[in-house]
């Protein structure tokens, strides 16, 4: 098959060659003309290595332009690619190699050998190989709470539906104009703008992340860097509404968009999932909603399905809820996990354990997660596995469970613990800190004489209260 993303890509190279495609402030930038070439030099250096089909490639660079180029370089050579970040934690790093087990880690010093790879004189490649819509594409690690995150395997046929999910009314929001790239392109909502917004011609301007926690910084990076689209965690958006922004779209999503709107914008809330590949719904918030904000409608005829969570008593529900439940043939599964595979596939079908209610007008609502999920910062999380790095680590602990309580910007996890002396809070919080990202270590530690039991014998978490 045809690589959709990259003849959309070559097309800007011949119209807009050079016009600049990634600009990265006080680091690499490069045009059109120049991504191009650097994807090129990529390709040969991964064929010369007879690197091709069905092989990972792990990209380890700064973030920045020539990261851009190594993901397109690895796509041109049909091969799989996967992105991981200056900020993972080295256990999360060393997990990743370990599970995707790479041809090639492509680092900095191997990106040396690229550079010595000479650029076409007289010429302008646009070749690359061709794939099967089902030959791996890439790898989407999801953000997991432990050590070792689950591996999401995706096909190149899957590459078509995501350049479309991002369209609104079937038409790309960001079709112009200079984008703002605030997050990892290790997230698969990164992944889907930045190959939309290099289809269409779009300036890429990449976001140091320190001024993520800096909004006033923020916004005023995007005045001097002429932004006028971006994509924002909705607690980062409502932190910047009483801003002034000239900016003509924002994307939300990945955490509830209550509380965001701004005016003579268009603002979209986004659900998407690692598992998803794609932008799996849109909703243009066209007012403040404060509590149950739509996700919208699945978008390019992608086939879904409400599921109940139980039988109805009888009668007709005024609103369906249950389960939402998508048609995914392009989501291989989860590398080396087959049982956890298995349990969210089925024939194709993915339980996204996200719980839904689907209103009048067919939007959907997002309500929750089903069973012992719980979400925070965005982060969808295993509470199981949390308490598994707990348990590894703490001494003098014979059980404990971890509940998560609020939402939004609010979220926070509390862990229950039973031992005979209280913990040393600040002790265990540093020794957490070596297992697990800092924003899902919990933030309260109460000692109970006994857990609370069901009576199968787990943890009735219903009956674990808030701490005052």
């Amino acid at each position: 098959m045809k690589q959709v993303f990259l003849d959309m890509f070559f097309k800007q190279v011949t119209n807009r060659g050079n016009e600049m495609a990634v600009e990265d402030p006080g680091s690499v930038s490069l045009s059109y003309a120049q991504l191009n070439d650097w994807s090129d030099r990529v390709y040969r250096y991964l064929v010369d290595k007879g690197i091709g089909k069905e092989d990972v490639v792990v990209i380890n660079l700064p973030r920045g332009a020539y990261e851009v180029a190594a993901i397109i370089g690895v796509m041109r050579a049909g091969a799989v690619f996967t992105v991981v970040e200056d900020a993972y934690t080295v256990l999360k790093m060393d997990a990743i190699i370990e599970e995707s087990e790479p041809i090639l880690v492509l680092n900095e010093e191997r990106w040396k050998e690229v550079a010595a790879y000479e650029e076409r004189s007289g010429e302008v490649s646009m070749t690359y190989c061709e794939v099967d819509e089902h030959d791996a594409a890439y790898i989407v690690f999801t953000s997991g709470s432990t050590g070792k995150p689950k591996g999401c395997i995706h096909e190149y046929g899957g590459l078509v539906g995501m350049m479309k999910s991002a369209d609104y009314e079937g038409k790309p929001p960001i079709h112009s104009g200079r984008y703002a790239l605030i997050a990892p392109l290790s997230y698969i909502s990164m992944k889907a703008s930045l190959f939309m917004t290099l289809a269409y011609g779009v300036t890429v301007v990449m976001v140091p992340l320190k001024l993520l926690a800096a909004p006033s910084q923020l916004a005023a990076f995007f005045k001097e860097q002429a932004i006028t689209s971006t994509s924002l965690f909705p607690t980062l958006a409502r932190a910047m509404m009483g801003m002034k922004l000239e900016l003509e779209h924002i994307a939300v999503g990945r955490e509830p968009a209550n509380g965001v709107f701004f005016e003579n914008c268009l603002v979209i809330n986004y659900y998407a999932t690692s598992e998803c590949g794609c932008m799996v719904t849109a909703f243009k918030i066209s007012h403040l909603y404060e509590k149950d904000i739509p996700i919208g409608k699945p978008q390019f005829e992608l086939q879904y399905r409400v599921e109940p969570l139980e039988e109805a008593d009888g009668g007709e529900q005024e609103n369906q809820t249950g389960e939402l439940v998508l048609y995914l043939p392009y989501f291989r599964g989860y590398i080396k996990m087959p049982e956890k595979t298995a349990e969210v596939m089925q024939d194709h079908w993915y339980h996204t354990g996200d719980i839904v209610s689907v209103r009048e007008d067919g939007n959907l609502i997002l309500l929750g997660r089903k069973g012992n999920r719980f979400c925070i910062k965005g982060v969808n999380m295993e509470l199981e596995e949390v308490e598994q790095d707990a348990l590894n680590v703490l001494e003098n602990v014979s059980a404990l469970a971890v509940q998560g309580f609020g939402e939004g910007e609010s979220a926070y996890l509390c862990l229950y613990y039973e031992a005979e002396t209280d913990l040393d809070v600040e002790n265990t919080r540093a020794k957490l800190a070596k297992q697990i990202p800092d924003y899902m270590i919990p933030e309260y530690y109460i000692r109970l004489e006994s857990l609370p039991k069901l009576s199968n014998g787990k943890v009735d978490r219903k009956v674990l209260k808030a701490p005052k």
